[in-house]
């Protein structure tokens, strides 16, 4: 059986059942990717921030674009591993597109979980961990990284419907076709509103104590991290970099003797999760106190 992924855009996405090359690709080069790192997931059994198939891999992941069909456009998946990328890409988006049906509760300003955060360390109101637990413990947390990543991308491609010129009947729709059936995901500009504030919920992980070496410190142009460092983990033996995201300037001035010195500084924060997921290894983390 044919395996196939479809893309069909209707309304000013597809005048006189003809689709822009812009809309093409603004669509199709994020589900390329998305597709991308589920293959890398199938061989390596891991992504990571910054993970990019290898060249070796392209055969196992390529899409090719098949005849279109009036104002459709067919993608199919004809290779060995066509029914994983199509199963895995139907199971990642049932729950995000099931809750985009509805209204979505607006989450609560980041800056305020930060405050919660510090309140909590504070007073000693919390219960913390280690980066090092956490990297022990990454296996639980990997599928929920590949997951994220894919909506991510999948979130990206629908950014034409999201297009202010766009009508409220006017849709994309994402079709997988395998052994398993049909399932289709159609994404009015409502519905793909609501989707993209899902896919890119960002909120505070655990809190966990870090150390480790301090190698770049700047100001950011951010009002909620006015300051960015680049941070070395003793738990990953220094040799990632994760950013460290800093909320205000009294804990960057903490941290700025440290920088560029290989002096250990020590810390709590707390990885930085979008879609409810983070890497350990070389995720964003947001500063909460810091302890030397």
């Amino acid at each position: 059986m044919e395996r196939r992924l479809v893309i069909e855009f209707e309304g000013v996405l597809a005048p006189d059942n003809r689709v822009t090359v812009r809309t093409l690709t603004k669509t199709l080069s994020p589900v390329q990717r998305a597709v991308d790192c589920i293959v890398y997931y199938e061989h390596f059994g891991v992504v990571r921030k910054f993970s990019i198939l290898p060249r070796d891999f392209y055969d196992s992941a390529d899409l090719y674009l098949g005849a279109p069909e009036a104002n459709c456009v067919s993608v199919p998946l004809l290779k060995e591993k066509g029914r994983q990328i199509t199963q895995r890409l139907r199971n990642f988006l049932e729950t995000p597109y099931a809750k985009a049906a509805e209204e979505v509760q607006p989450p609560s300003p980041l800056s305020r979980d930060i405050v919660n955060a510090q309140n909590n360390i504070a007073h000693d109101n919390v219960e913390t961990t280690t980066h090092e637990k956490l990297v022990e413990h990454k296996e639980q947390r990997e599928r929920e990284y590949i997951e994220a990543k894919v909506v991510e991308q999948i979130n990206k491609s629908l950014s034409p419907i999201r297009s202010s010129s766009v009508g409220g009947d006017d849709y994309i729709s994402l079709e997988t076709f395998d052994e398993a059936g049909t399932t289709r995901f159609e994404f009015s500009p409502a519905r793909a509103k609501r989707f993209n504030s899902i896919a890119t919920n960002k909120r505070l992980g655990p809190i966990a104590f870090f150390e480790g070496t301090l190698h770049g410190l700047l100001e950011n142009n951010s009002q909620v991290f006015p300051f960015v460092g680049e941070f070395r983990s003793n738990a990953t033996g220094r040799k990632h970099n994760q950013k460290l995201l800093i909320p205000h300037e009294e804990l960057a001035f903490k941290l700025s003797p440290a920088n560029l010195t290989k002096k250990t500084i020590q810390f709590y924060a707390a990885p930085l999760t979008s879609y409810g997921a983070f890497d350990e290894v070389r995720g964003d983390i947001v500063l909460i106190q810091v302890v030397n």
